[in-house]
């Protein structure tokens, strides 16, 4: 940085590829950092993303399978009543977890 901000006296002595070198070495470094920071969070937010939509699979299917077999106690409209009143109290929950932290720093 400090180079950059006196550019004038190291072109004066002849030293640009010299800085531009050791910049570029400072700058491969920045984006091995950022390779493994974006590889961790896309691996977080895959792993994050199997759980939710296998976790609603699931939910679906022993649904159906519930209506399938017993059919006098379950329809469609029940499994569905359900799934979404699971899905909305997750969020809930969810949400809750930024209070809860507070207060836990409280104590």
């Amino acid at each position: 940085l400090e180079v950059l901000s006196s550019i004038r006296t190291v072109s004066s002595f002849s030293g640009e590829q010299r800085e531009w070198h050791r910049y570029e070495k400072e700058l491969d470094g920045a984006r091995d950092v950022g390779y493994s920071k974006g590889a961790a969070s896309g691996i977080g937010i895959g792993m994050t993303m199997l759980v939710l939509f296998g976790s609603f699979g699931l939910c679906l299917w022993y649904g159906s399978n519930l209506i399938v077999h017993e059919p006098e106690n379950y329809n469609g409209g029940i499994v569905i009543t359900v799934f979404f009143a699971v899905l909305i109290g997750t969020f809930g929950v969810g949400g809750m977890s930024p209070a809860l932290e507070a207060v836990g720093n409280g104590r």
